[in-house]
């Protein structure tokens, strides 16, 4: 259930569950789906799996590196991760006859700094960034180049 600590998009892919998860569970993938533009490379190859870290090599303003944590992991459904006093990043995918629901959650409730963001108005540009995101998942997807 939406609340104002969480921000998200969704989109319909004519594409099954199985082959959008099997992207978002490759960390290789996430610079190629990224609408933000931040995610730069990755230094960890292994697929995602639940309470495992991953290298993330970033760039807002500044170079940077992040190690979130894999904190939801249901095969084929959801997938989320969290670095340490950060936002949680969730996708959801739900099955539809011949395509499939992804839903994108950006989740504050357990960040530091929460308040700081929504007031900015981080959160809004997030999701416009999410939205780009689903459409590149899309994209990626659908051409079959994510495989």
């Amino acid at each position: 259930m939406p609340s104002s600590d969480t921000v998200s998009a969704e989109r319909v892919i004519a594409a099954p569950a199985q082959a959008i998860f099997d992207i978002l569970a490759d960390p290789s993938k996430h610079s190629v789906i990224d609408g933000s533009g931040t995610v730069t490379a990755t230094r960890t190859q292994q697929r995602l799996a639940l309470g495992e870290a991953f290298g993330m090599s970033m760039h807002n303003r500044l170079s940077y590196k992040t190690n979130p944590i894999v904190t939801e992991f249901e095969e084929g459904r959801v997938v989320a991760w969290r670095n340490k006093g950060g936002p949680t990043w969730r996708y959801e995918l739900f099955p539809a006859e011949g395509s499939t629901r992804v839903v994108e959650t950006y989740d504050l409730a357990a960040m530091r700094g929460a308040a700081l963001i929504k007031l900015i108005g981080m959160a809004k540009r997030t999701q416009q960034n999410m939205a780009k995101t689903l459409e590149r998942l899309d994209r990626l997807v659908v051409s079959g180049a994510g495989s």
